[in-house]
């Protein structure tokens, strides 16, 4: 018997709708259920493609003990993170509150009111060495608030509490925030292997752009280094896929060799326009490559015809990994001569080289190499070698190629959008015409899609309405990038629509998430935050328009938080490259060739562009103007004065 997710348009709930749990979606109706039942609530969020919610899934919530439980003493919820990120956005700031880290799947437990009491992520049914298992917190929980519901008013007023101290702070804009930023994240920096210390990695794309920003700046040549290690290695370890391209979520260890299997949407974009950063920054071909690379796995996995879809699962046939991991023999079997020089590269054992989740070799071969970019470089300079790798990549790709993989067939306005953006910096790093040609395709389902007012998707032919900032923010920044490399006005005014949609989320000087949440902290998460990306996005109008009035709006937004950025800089890079981009933007204009020869020169992080009939650059910034010159260096200066 199906529960309440069969009316869902949700992939994800859509899984749960034959559950025992009698789940419910999160509404008016199903909070007031809890008030007048008196009941706690158990919110769930996760995402289709999340390996370890789909353990939790077969462990516990398809049991029928573990059901009877929620369904008696709770008030049980599922929320897809995808189809609701701003309710996503609070709960995970509610369970870093409360146990100092979050992940997915994310459960919490809520008294009937809605107030927040206990976070936890994946926990098995049964207590399991030493950790207290899902039947039995949910056992203590309800045999606690029967006996005593005043028991839980402390605990809910110190989640609260602790929640309204990490509520936005307002300061005054003062420079030197970016010093600070890179001191305190300087001494993370792994040197070796790329990326942030840490037991497992995460891209952190946020902090990567914030380092390419500060490199174009200082020319610091340690910055330089770290950001080459970290682009190369990631391109070559197990985080990215050699047989169908683009990249894994993170890794689960520190030298990015095992990952955890999922393809976001969101990890391609950001990645995607990294790599047409540092192509731009540092003229290697080499990145070059990996943009094409995600290009290529986004378009014959995840294209619709007009969109993309969400993500790819991690799992497959009921194995975390599975479409990605081949038998010893199946390998040597089907590249027959090529395998002696293919074992060169990719480190595969006749026992198995991957341990599944629980710690288990089952004999398994996962294809990493785990040196270094030079020795990556060494080894596919021998044409033996590269010959060998391309046959056995193609005869191993046609082995799962036919592979029913899951995808999230969902279209969202915040995904795409951030697409748009990745394709417009890859056709201005490249020149490839495939990548503006497709960034108009999508761009003109967003605008078509979101023409009267926006939304947040599509699945099925339905519209998904809950609308965040992250779909304005988003939309609007897609706009203004599809204007740097058309020149087109009408991107232009979309870009202010948008923009001015937003501001209906506006709350006592602040940008709420939604009309729904109304906390605004606007800390990086997975994707960088949408908080940020508006206000640069109404200082880029500003620029390009004229207009006094959007750069002050955009001021006011900023000092409205910007006392947490100063407290913990670290959390809030897109924060900090907005608040430059306010204090130091500029708008370059000339005619087209000479704007376009500069534009492909460097990334110019904080300059927008447009076109005018002058054989000169004329650079201004907000209110003046510099002398028209005909200099790049110049012009140069001029940008970073």
């Amino acid at each position: 018997m199906s529960n309440e997710l069969s009316k869902s348009l949700s992939p994800y709930l859509l899984m749960h709708a034959d559950d025992p749990v009698d789940w419910r979606m999160w509404s008016d109706d199903t909070l007031r259920l809890a008030r007048e039942k008196n009941r706690l609530i158990f919110l769930s969020i996760g995402y289709s493609s999340c390996h370890w919610c789909h353990v939790m899934h077969d462990e516990s919530f398809m049991d029928n003990e573990i059901a009877s439980i929620l369904n008696n003493d709770y008030i049980p919820i599922k929320v897809d993170r995808e189809e609701r990120p701003d309710l996503d956005s609070y709960f995970m700031k509610v369970s870093q509150v409360i146990n100092g880290n979050g992940g997915w799947p994310l459960n919490i437990i809520l008294l009937p009111d809605g107030r927040p009491i206990f976070a936890m992520t994946y926990v098995p049914k049964e207590d399991r060495n030493g950790m207290t298992g899902l039947k039995n917190i949910l056992l203590q929980l309800s045999a606690m608030y029967a006996k005593d519901p005043d028991q839980f008013k402390d605990q809910a007023k110190a989640v609260s509490d602790a929640m309204e101290e990490r509520a936005s702070i307002p300061s005054k804009l003062t420079g030197g925030i970016s010093d600070r930023l890179y001191e305190s994240i300087s001494r993370y920096l792994d040197r070796i292997d790329g990326g942030f210390s840490g037991q497992t990695k995460f891209y952190n794309v946020p902090v990567l752009e914030f380092l390419m920003d500060r490199y174009e700046t200082t020319h610091d040549r340690d910055v330089a280094e770290f950001l080459e290690t970290t682009m190369k290695t990631i391109a070559i370890r197990g985080v990215h896929d050699p047989l169908f391209g683009g990249f894994f979520r993170y890794s689960t260890d520190s030298m990015w060799i095992i990952p955890h299997f999922e393809k976001m949407s969101y990890t391609q974009a950001q990645l995607m326009r990294a790599y047409a950063k540092m192509h731009l920054l540092f003229h290697d071909d080499f990145y070059a490559k990996i943009v094409e690379d995600i290009y290529r796995f986004m378009d014959g996995c995840m294209y619709s015809g007009r969109s993309y879809y969400t993500s790819v699962d991690a799992d497959y046939k009921g194995e975390e990994g599975g479409h990605y991991l081949f038998d010893f023999n199946e390998i040597r079997d089907s590249l027959g001569d090529d395998f002696t020089k293919f074992v060169r590269v990719y480190e595969v054992k006749e026992n198995g080289n991957f341990s599944d989740t629980h710690g288990e070799n089952k004999g398994r071969n996962f294809l990493y190499f785990s040196g270094t970019y030079k020795e990556f470089s060494e080894l596919m300079s021998d044409s033996g070698v590269r010959r060998s790798i391309v046959a056995g990549l193609q005869k191993l790709r046609k082995i799962r190629e036919k592979d029913d993989v899951f995808i999230d067939r969902k279209e969202l306005v915040d995904i795409n959008s951030m697409i748009v953006s990745a394709l417009a910096w890859a056709y201005r790093s490249t020149l490839n015409g495939i990548y503006l040609e497709r960034a108009r395709v999508v761009s003109g389902w967003l605008r078509d899609l979101n023409r009267e007012r926006v939304s947040h998707g599509m699945f099925n032919g339905r519209k998904i309405e809950t609308t965040t900032l992250q779909d304005y923010a988003f939309l609007s920044q897609a706009m203004i990038d599809m204007f740097q490399i058309t020149f087109d006005y009408g991107y232009l005014e979309d870009a202010r629509r948008f923009a001015d949609q937003a501001m209906s989320l506006l709350k006592d000087g602040r940008l709420s998430y939604s009309s729904e949440i109304s906390e605004s902290d606007p800390m990086d998460g997975e994707v960088e935050s949408p908080y940020a990306v508006l206000t640069k996005v109404l200082d880029q109008i500003s620029l390009l328009a004229d207009d006094m009035d959007l750069h002050e709006r955009s001021g006011d937004l900023l000092a409205s938080v910007f006392g947490n950025v100063q407290a913990f800089p670290a959390a809030y890079p897109s924060m900090v490259r907005s608040a430059e981009f306010h204090l130091k933007g500029k708008h370059v204009s000339s005619n087209r060739a000479k704007i376009e020869d500069l534009m492909r020169s460097s990334v110019y992080h904080n300059t927008v562009f447009s076109l005018q009939d002058t054989g000169a650059y004329i650079v201004c910034g907000y209110g003046m103007c510099f002398p028209p010159s005909g200099s790049v260096e110049d012009v140069a200066s001029q940008i970073n004065s």
